[in-house]
This record gives structure tokens, C-alpha cells and sequence, in this order.
């Protein structure tokens, strides 16, 4: 069993991705709404494919990928559990049955003061659906317009109920997106664009010859006026533009949404093969008919296919990398490697080492992946946001512990891997649910420069994680140090050379990508420094680690002063990161954010208890015979 350990181990890591890479197929005899996520959709200034929109309205609505249908209950002692559905589902009943998702409860309200609002005490029902929203609608909307218009003066019951109203506003727009209503019209939505296509020739010319007077008398044309006020007011509300221009071409600002290319038919005098294809779409859902549902999908898509060759492949990667899910993946690597190595130290070294390790290359290359595949989709260098910040942090300090574990060869480098890939990937997710806006958002135009964005942003980045890399081998000493017996006068050594080293490199490129930094300002707004939060916390970042080096270099800090040093550390990178982008001040603020800054603060408790313990007298560690002074000459004993 201890021969064949490592090989079981790597087997099942090898089954975690196979089972991600498992393609997502629609059963015989449903509707294809795999299929159907495919669909291309200009949104965001991006061509994207539509389970892309689904899967972010649903985390915008909800903060969740899937949509809940109904929540947990308990009756006469029966307790029912709440049912899901999947983003693209409820995306459709949204488009094409908008009547059924107003019962979904896609609406996360978490405030107890909004909850008041809506007649909720929070204590059982915290999602709500549109129809229960509904009555509270005037309230909702008289309460957002109190809101100061300066984000940094608004309340957080204000910040709430603003996210509510604009929630809500989406939910609405996204209703119009596919197709115009027909209700009242008593035909399909197919019959109702072919009507309007057949009767445009004599309603344009009715408009121009019949006045205002007998206009009452001629039900055509106001039949025909009305189905056109229906395609101008979808058209006016639709976020998504769903219609290539027939002639392929690349230019994206010739996109038409539904509505507004069925309006071409007063000129065309028919209607565009997409709106008619959605339309037809629609009436087979409604109808709940799988066949003619499928059959038009298949249809639209070979509309769409020719229109819009140029960006298919990239549209169907993007739908693989939604099913995917690299960095989920990537996630449970690290607790795995994490776990192995933990083991390691308890026995079987040898064996469950290489194990760790060799899934932390597998974890690294699935995170590459992921990471290159995201500049592949958005055509940017690495970080562009707070999001791709954390997913790249992550992966360059993954990278720092695979060359220490190749070179120590003792588990920390890989435990340290399994540590930071796994909360940066927690936090990036955490930070794309509380966004709820597409990650792959195109940039705003003072900042798309992509060699900026590949020097500067990304050179700092690295300084951040170099920061943190040295922060966890700090904890990681603490732990062994104060918590067990197992740090020994060699592992403390190796420690301290490992913690050097990394802030040696955290220096460098901290400092470098400071530097550019200002560089590009003065390109960007024409001055070099303006001591804007952003930049000064770049800067304390640079004085910190030429701080703590230096300590170190003329040995005013001891071993374990080095680590407290490097503890500390995390919480001046993560002001840096978080803590100055939530200021509501300067060039780089991003707002405020009250479940950031909640775990920003706990993180830093923990850092100042870990501080604080790493403080106390040898004789409190269980390993304190190894330990030396804090702020001396003094080196670790020799075993």
C-alpha cells in the first residue's frame, strides 16, 4: 500500500480533472440548452457566449451560479429542500417565459433593514423572486433616490437597496432582450414579426398619407403601430445585441439587438433570419415543444455560424472554459497537495512528498491554463482586475513554491502552494460573486494599454505575491514552531533562507513595477506621482521589504524576527491590494465594499494574534529549544 500511495494519489487527482473535462451534454428527448448557452451575444463591448450572460446575471441576482427555484420549507414536520436550476435554464424562462421565472427566487437580499422594507424579518427567507418584489417596487425606488449620489457618503442600507433597484432594473432589461412582448396581440411571436414584415409596405405608406383625425379609423395601421411601439420599447431596453450583421463583417458596432433588427423590416420589408429564429424559439418553449425547440436552435445557429466566423472559435472556447472550470479545478488541487504534504510530515515522507508535489505540477499547469485561456478570451495581459489580481497572485506564488520545494525538498514549498493557490482562488471567487459583473470586463479607456498592463500591473502583482509567499512560510514556521515539536534547528533554517530569499525577489519586483507605474502615469494623466492611495501603498510595500531586508542584512533581526517581519508584511500588501481601493478617494478606487472589508479586518486580527504569539518567551513554543532571540545575533542552535 505505502509502494503504490503516491500513485492511488496522483490517480486521483488526474480523475478530478477528467471528471471537470467530462463534456456537458443535454438529454435525449430535452430541450439543448447546452446548445442553446452557445449562442453568440454582444454584451460589455464583447462577443460572448450567452451562458457566459446567464451564469452573470444569475451571480449579480443572486450571488450564485445556479438559480433557486424555491426555498427550503417545513410543513406539518415534512421539510422539503430548496431546488435549483442552472443559470442557462432560468435564462431562458426569463427570455422566453418571463411570466414563470417571476416566481424564481433569484433576488438576494441580505440587509436587515432592506429585509424590513420588504416585510421579511431575515430570519428564514433571504431570496426573493419578482413577484414578491413587485408590490415593494415605488418603495424600492423612492428609498434608492435618497441616496447620496457620492458613494463614499452612501450608508450600507443605501448601498443595498441601490444593488437592489439595480437588480431589479437588470432583471427587467434582460426580460426585452430576446423577443418583444405580444401579449395582447393574440398571435405567436413569430406570426407577429411576419405580420409586421408583410405589413410594412402599407403602413409606412398609410403614416405618410393618413392624419391624426382618421388614424382611429383604420385598424391596420394601428395594429401595425402598435407592434412596432412594442419592437422600439424592447429595443430601447435590450442590454443584449443578439443580431450579426449578415455580411459577417467584424465591426461589432453594426450588431443589432432583436427588436431593433426586426424594425428593419419597414425598410427590408422582412424579417432578419435571428430575431425570427428567437421568436421562433420562443413560441416552441412556451409550447413546451423539445423538438421544434431544437430543430429552430439548430437553425439559428446555422444562421448565426456565417455571420459570425471570425469569432465562433472563440465564443466555443469560452463556453468550454464555463464547463471547465480550470480554477475551481485548480482549488481542489491545492487542498489535495495541501493535505499530502501536511501528511508527509507525519510519515511516509519520501513517498507522499513526491505525490504533493507532482499534483502541485498538475494544480500549476490547469491554473496556466485557466489564466492564459482568460487572455486568449479578452485579448489583455493577465491582470486587469481585482479578480485577475487574485487569480494571478495566486499562480506566481504557486510558482516560488514549486522552485522552493525543488530546491528544500521538504514539503514546505508545496504545503505554502496548497495554502496561497487555494485562498487566492477562494478570494477571486469570492470577489466575482460579490462583483456579480462579468470578469472579462473590457477596459476602461485610460487603462487599455495592454503593455502597461503586461509591465507594470503585471510586475507588481508579482511583488504581492512574492509578499504573501513570504507571509505563509511565516505562518508556516509559527505553526510548526509554536504548535508542535517538528521545527527543527535545520527546517528553521531552511525557513529563514526560503523567507530571505522570496522577499529578496518581493523587493525587486515591487520596486520595478512601482517604478513603471509611475511611468505610465505620467504617460496616462501627466505626472509621475501623485500621492494617490494606490501609489502610496505600492510604496509602503517597497519600504517594508527593503525595511525587513535590511533588518536582517546587519542582523538587528533575528530568525524570528524575520518572520514576525514577514507576517506583518500581508497586512501592509493587503492594504494595498483591498484596503486603498475602498478609500472612495483617488484614481484607482473601485468603492466601497462592506463583505471586504469585514474579512479584511479579520484578516488582520489574525495576523496581530499570530504576531503577538510569535512574540512570547522560547519556553511557550513546543519547539523552543531551537528558537533564538528575537531581535539579536543569535542563530538557531545546531542539532
Amino acid at each position: 500500500m505505502k509502494k503504490y500511495s503516491g500513485i492511488l494519489l496522483m490517480v486521483l487527482a488526474l480523475l478530478v480533472v477528467a471528471s471537470a473535462l467530462r463534456p456537458a451534454k443535454d438529454k435525449p428527448d430535452s430541450f439543448a440548452l447546452q446548445r442553446f448557452g452557445k449562442l453568440p451575444v454582444l454584451e460589455g463591448g464583447r462577443i460572448k457566449p450567452l451562458d457566459t450572460v446567464a451564469r452573470n446575471t444569475v451571480v449579480f441576482l443572486r450571488g450564485k451560479q445556479r438559480a433557486l427555484l424555491t426555498e427550503a420549507s417545513e410543513t406539518d414536520g415534512t421539510r422539503t429542500k430548496a431546488t435549483y436550476t442552472s443559470a442557462v435554464d432560468f435564462l431562458a424562462d426569463l427570455a422566453f417565459a418571463p411570466e414563470k421565472a417571476a416566481s424564481y427566487h433569484v433576488f438576494r437580499v441580505d440587509d436587515p433593514d432592506v429585509l424590513s422594507l420588504l416585510g421579511s424579518t431575515g430570519k428564514d427567507v433571504r431570496n426573493f423572486s419578482y413577484a414578491e418584489l413587485y408590490p415593494h417596487f415605488k418603495e424600492i425606488e423612492r428609498q434608492a433616490g435618497l441616496a447620496p449620489e457620492e458613494a463614499a457618503k452612501r450608508s450600507t442600507y443605501e448601498r443595498s437597496v441601490l444593488r437592489l433597484r439595480e437588480a431589479l432594473m437588470l432583471y427587467q432589461r434582460m426580460v426585452y432582450s430576446f423577443v418583444a412582448p405580444v401579449d395582447g396581440l393574440g398571435q405567436s411571436h413569430a406570426e407577429v414579426y411576419q405580420k409586421f414584415a408583410s405589413m410594412a409596405p402599407t403602413g409606412m405608406k398609410a403614416m405618410s398619407e393618413i392624419t391624426p383625425s382618421t388614424a382611429e379609423g383604420n385598424p391596420a395601421l394601428r395594429e401595425f403601430l402598435a407592434i412596432a411601439d412594442r419592437f422600439r420599447e424592447s429595443a430601447e431596453s435590450s442590454p443584449l445585441i443578439l443580431v450579426p450583421p449578415a455580411d459577417g463583417t467584424v465591426d461589432i458596432s453594426r450588431w443589432q439587438s432583436t427588436a431593433a433588427s426586426a424594425l428593419d423590416a419597414v425598410r427590408t420589408h422582412s424579417i432578419d433570419a435571428v430575431p425570427l429564429g428567437y421568436a421562433k424559439l420562443a413560441d416552441a418553449w412556451r409550447k413546451g415543444d423539445v423538438s421544434s425547440f431544437n430543430r429552430e436552435l439548430d437553425a439559428l445557429h446555422g444562421s448565426l455560424e456565417q455571420r459570425y466566423a471570425q469569432h465562433e472559435k472563440r465564443v466555443t472556447f469560452e463556453s468550454f472554459f464555463n464547463h471547465f472550470q480550470p480554477f475551481y479545478v485548480s482549488t481542489q488541487l491545492y487542498v489535495l497537495v495541501l493535505l499530502i504534504g501536511c501528511l508527509s510530515w507525519m510519515g511516509w515522507e519520501p513517498i507522499l512528498r513526491k505525490a504533493a508535489f507532482h499534483i502541485l505540477v498538475l494544480a500549476l499547469v490547469i491554473h496556466t491554463f485557466g489564466l492564459v485561456a482568460r487572455m486568449g478570451i479578452t485579448g489583455y495581459a493577465p491582470v486587469t482586475n481585482l479578480y485577475s489580481s487574485a487569480v494571478f497572485i495566486g499562480w506566481a506564488a504557486v510558482i516560488f513554491c514549486l522552485v522552493l520545494e525543488a530546491v528544500f525538498k521538504n514539503s514546505m514549498g508545496s504545503v505554502a502552494a496548497g495554502i496561497t493557490g487555494f485562498c487566492s482562488l477562494i478570494i477571486a471567487h469570492n470577489l466575482a460573486v460579490s462583483g456579480g459583473n462579468d470578469t472579462m470586463e473590457m477596459m476602461r479607456a485610460v487603462l487599455d494599454s495592454n503593455f502597461w498592463l503586461a509591465t507594470h500591473v503585471t510586475t507588481v502583482t508579482i511583488g504581492y505575491s512574492a509578499t504573501f509567499l513570504a507571509g505563509i512560510l511565516g505562518f508556516l514556521y509559527l505553526g510548526k514552531g509554536f504548535f508542535s515539536t517538528q521545527l527543527s534547528a535545520a527546517l528553521a533554517n531552511d525557513l529563514e533562507r526560503m523567507i530571505y530569499g522570496i522577499l529578496c525577489f518581493a523587493l525587486f519586483f515591487s520596486f520595478v513595477g512601482t517604478v513603471l507605474g509611475g511611468i505610465w502615469a505620467d504617460q496616462s494623466w501627466g505626472r509621475f506621482w501623485g500621492w494617490d492611495p494606490k501609489e502610496n501603498g505600492a510604496l509602503m510595500i517597497v519600504i517594508w521589504n527593503a525595511l525587513v531586508l535590511h533588518a536582517k542584512r546587519i542582523r538587528i533581526a533575528g530568525q524570528r524576527g524575520l518572520v514576525l517581519l514577514s507576517l506583518f508584511g500581508t497586512v501592509i500588501t493587503s492594504w494595498s491590494w483591498f484596503g486603498t481601493n475602498m478609500l472612495g478617494i483617488g484614481l484607482h478606487s473601485y468603492g466601497f465594499m462592506d463583505s471586504v472589508f469585514f474579512w479584511l479586518l479579520s484578516f488582520w486580527l489574525v495576523i496581530g494574534g499570530l504576531i503577538a504569539l510569535g512574540n512570547l518567551d522560547a519556553r511557550f513554543w513546543r519547539s523552543g529549544t531551537v528558537l533564538a532571540p528575537l531581535w539579536n545575533r543569535g542563530k538557531v542552535v545546531k542539532e
